[in-house]
C-alpha cells in the first residue's frame, strides 16, 4: 500500500505521542480512509478525533457561534417589536387576543435559539 505524502506541519507543535493499538482489520480501514483524505495515518487520527465535536476546526466552531449571535438579535429585535405593538394596542384599548401568543412564541423561539447556542459551544469543550 502507498504511503502518504508527509505534509508540512501546520499549527501547534507536537511533541506529546500517543500508542494505539489497532487490529489488522481496522488499521486497513483508517490507513485507506487517510490515504483517500491525503494525509498520514497519525495525521488522520488527530484530524478526525479533533473534529468529532461536529466542527472540521474551531474556527468553524466559532462561525456557528457568531451565526446564532446574529440570529439571537433578530429574534430579540422581533421581540421588541411585538413588545411595541402590545403597548400601542393597549394605548388604544384594543385587546389582540393574538398578542399574547406572539409573545410567548418569540419567548420560546429565544430559548431555542440560546439552547442552540449553548449545545455548540459544549461541542468545543469534549
Amino acid at each position: 500500500m502507498a504511503e502518504a505524502k508527509r505534509q508540512a506541519h501546520v499549527g501547534p507543535r507536537r511533541d506529546e505521542r500517543v500508542h494505539v493499538r489497532l487490529s489488522p482489520e481496522d488499521k486497513v480501514r483508517l490507513s485507506a480512509a487517510a490515504v483517500q483524505a491525503g494525509m498520514s495515518l497519525p495525521a488522520y487520527l488527530v484530524h478526525s478525533g479533533l473534529r468529532s465535536g461536529g466542527f472540521d476546526t474551531p474556527t468553524d466552531r466559532d462561525a456557528a457561534l457568531f451565526e446564532v449571535v446574529k440570529l439571537e438579535r433578530q429574534v430579540a429585535r422581533v421581540g421588541n417589536n411585538v413588545n411595541q405593538i402590545a403597548h400601542r394596542l393597549n394605548a388604544l384599548e384594543e385587546v389582540d387576543p393574538d398578542m399574547k401568543e406572539a409573545a410567548a412564541d418569540v419567548r420560546r423561539a429565544m430559548r431555542a435559539v440560546q439552547s442552540l447556542g449553548m449545545r455548540i459551544a459544549e461541542m468545543g469543550e469534549r
